[in-house]
C-alpha cells in the first residue's frame, strides 16, 4: 500500500512540475530596447506578431512634444475579426473573469502613464499584455525621428557630387 502511494505522490508531483514549466510558458516578446528617442509628432500603429489560432494587436499611440498622449488597443481572432472588449472575458483565477476593457484600459494609460511599451503585465492576461507590447513597441519604432529629408538630400546630392568629380574607372 505504501509502494502505491508513494508511487502515486510521485506521479502527482511530477504532473506538477511539468504543467509549472510548460503550462505556464507564454513568452515575452524579444525586442530591442528602444533607447531614449526623439519621436516625431504624430500618430503610430503598430501591429504584434501573429500567434497562430490566438490572433494578434494593433496600437495605435499619438505622439506630441515627444511623449505619448494616447493609446488605443484592438486584439483579433486568427480570422481578423476584432474582439469586442465589452464582451470578451479572460478567466484570471478561482472561476473569476476579466473583462478585456479592462484590461486595455489599464494598459493604455500605462502606455501614456509611462511613455513606453515596457508596461507591466497584467494576471491572467499574459498573451494579450505581450502581444500589446509588441504592437505598442512597433509602432513607436516608426515615431523614432528619421534625419531630417533637407539634409538626406544634401548628403545624396554631395554624394553624386564626389562621384562627378572622381576620377573615371578604368573598364
Amino acid at each position: 500500500m505504501k509502494m502505491k502511494v508513494k508511487r502515486n505522490f510521485i506521479i502527482l508531483l511530477t504532473g506538477c512540475l511539468l504543467f509549472m514549466i510548460y503550462g505556464c510558458s507564454a513568452s515575452p516578446p524579444v525586442m530591442e530596447p528602444i533607447e531614449a528617442q526623439e519621436y516625431q509628432d504624430g500618430v503610430y500603429t503598430g501591429v504584434s506578431k501573429k500567434v497562430e489560432g490566438k490572433g494578434y494587436s494593433e496600437v495605435t499611440i499619438e505622439i506630441v512634444d515627444n511623449k505619448i498622449t494616447k493609446a488605443s488597443i484592438v486584439e483579433y481572432y486568427g480570422d481578423n475579426r476584432a474582439k469586442d472588449p465589452d464582451t470578451y472575458k479572460i478567466p484570471i483565477h478561482d472561476g473569476e473573469d476579466i473583462l478585456l476593457r479592462e484590461v486595455f484600459n489599464t494598459l493604455e494609460s500605462d502606455i501614456v502613464e509611462k511613455n513606453t511599451y515596457d508596461v507591466d503585465i497584467i494576471t491572467g492576461a499574459t498573451e494579450s499584455c505581450y502581444k500589446v507590447i509588441q504592437a505598442t513597441y512597433s509602432a513607436l519604432q516608426e515615431a523614432q525621428k528619421k534625419e531630417n529629408k533637407k539634409d538626406i538630400i544634401e548628403e545624396n546630392e554631395k554624394g553624386i557630387e564626389d562621384i562627378l568629380e572622381s576620377e573615371p574607372c578604368d573598364t
